[in-house]
């Protein structure tokens, strides 16, 4: 059973309500912002990502020739359920054939593999897939089922010779919100993105400088965007977690690409944004902050153009930092700054541990199924029976079983992003109860008794 759009549209409308009756029933009263903000049917992570498609398509409405935004919501890519139980593969075709039926299968394969592919959440890659000739930009979101704190680290935990831990959170949901609202930028970026497309990818070092240029506008509007909806921190915290990637992260890359025809071989410069939050954090301090409330998405997009022309780095600084980082020599205005910057990015954001890092052998990662046949019985029934008791929960107010399956991980969810301590426990139930609904292990669950479709929308 594939649900239909306007079974989609419906559970999304009955949802939310419920949600917080199962939440409340599990021990777990949402915060006040949640009850008060989430419209009636979703969950916090479907009301993040259609707010966002929402406003970007708002906007995009008034440019032309910009494209239509859409946002994959991955726990409606794992219900995507046939008579037969079918992998993740298959169910992300059939989302995106719902979403968009003229799909290339060049561009579906590229989207398949940003999702993580056979490997799960794992691989995943947020990035924003323009599909020119249907005038619409796919974006793949960061994974929710990680904290804003977890996500901190995977950024740069092992930055460097020794473990970093994160002294930061960014907030429930932060570090995903501002990485779709990156990838959305891409998309509603009619100038970088444009000049980026146009240099061919042999031309190493041309295309690091365009796409330095237009990760720096997507990374500015992106802050720039929550900012002004009210998430002042994150701007700050992002400058900073980019500086610490690009001097002790990045430089790995340098060791794997070749300068003379891989654009990677820069990443370290490319994603050295740093310099234009820096700026944008200046231009609030300077008009503010009754000025930076009234923003629209058209002033952010003009306000961070203006910004990555003036500060995105120059040729010159790209080869000094690249010459810096592979010698560790070097002195001038640029990398003295830079030395200056990073380090009190690192001081600020993380602590060093004396744990060394171990580089991790360059292997394939396991698939979803080695994952799940190496996940022991008992914690998968664990899981499954956790699936069931909200499912029949569902049940007793009316609803199917589908609400009751995302009911439960709103609940996961709500524990995992609003706990201030660090909760693997919740990310690991998560992780597995994700591939197992992926993987079809939950299907005779979702195609229980109660296999009617969500009501219909109310007129």
């Amino acid at each position: 059973m594939q649900p239909s759009s306007k079974a989609i549209k419906s559970l999304r409308r009955t949802l939310g309500g419920v949600s917080i009756v199962f939440m409340a029933m599990a021990g777990v009263a949402p915060a006040t912002a949640d009850a008060d903000t989430r419209p009636t049917g979703t969950t916090t992570l479907t009301t993040i990502l259609d707010d966002i498609q929402d406003q970007a398509n708002t906007y995009a409405k008034t440019k032309p020739r910009l494209p239509e935004v859409l946002i994959i919501n991955n726990d409606y890519v794992k219900i995507q359920t046939r008579s037969e139980p079918i992998p993740y593969e298959r169910r992300l075709f059939y989302y995106m054939q719902s979403t968009v039926p003229d799909l290339p299968h060049k561009k579906f394969s590229s989207i398949r593999l940003g999702m993580g592919s056979s490997y799960g959440p794992s691989s995943l890659n947020p990035q924003a897939f323009h599909l020119d000739e249907q005038n619409k930009c796919v974006v793949i979101a960061e994974n929710a089922d990680l904290s804003s704190q977890s996500l901190v680290e995977k950024w740069i935990g092992e930055a460097g010779k020794y473990r970093l831990t994160p002294t930061i959170n960014p907030g429930p949901y932060m570090m995903m919100k501002r990485s779709v609202w990156h990838e959305v930028w891409h998309c509603l970026d009619q100038e970088f993105v444009v000049e980026r497309k146009k240099i061919h990818k042999d031309a190493a070092f041309e295309r690091a400088l365009a796409i330095h240029r237009s990760e720096m506008f997507a990374d500015v509007a992106a802050t720039l965007t929550m900012a002004a909806q009210g998430d002042h921190a994150i701007m700050q915290q992002t400058a900073d977690i980019r500086a610490v990637s690009s001097r002790w992260k990045a430089p790995e890359m340098m060791s794997i690409y070749r300068r003379e025809s891989d654009a990677e071989f820069y990443t370290a410069a490319i994603y050295y944004t740093t310099p234009g939050h820096d700026a944008a954090m200046a231009h609030i301090r300077s008009v503010g902050s009754k000025t930076l409330k009234s923003y629209s998405l058209n002033d952010i997009g003009r306000i961070a153009a203006d910004i990555t022309h003036k500060h995105a780095l120059k040729p010159a600084d790209v080869n000094a930092m690249v010459s810096y980082l592979g010698t560790g020599k070097g002195s001038s205005t640029f990398i003295n700054e830079y030395k200056a910057r990073t380090e009190q990015a690192k001081a600020r954001v993380t602590v060093e541990t004396r744990e060394r890092v171990i580089m991790r052998p360059d292997n394939v990662p396991p698939s979803i199924d080695d994952i799940l046949n190496r996940t022991s019985k008992t914690e998968k029934q664990a899981i499954h029976n956790a699936f069931a008791r909200s499912i029949a929960e569902a049940a007793k107010h009316g609803q199917v079983p589908l609400h009751g399956v995302m009911n439960q991980l709103e609940v996961w969810r709500h524990a995992l992003h609003n706990d201030e301590k660090r909760r693997p426990d919740l990310e690991r139930k998560l992780y597995i109860g994700g591939l197992m609904l992926g993987q079809g292990l939950l299907d005779s669950l979702i195609r229980g008794k109660n296999t009617a479709q969500a009501p219909s929308p109310s007129p």
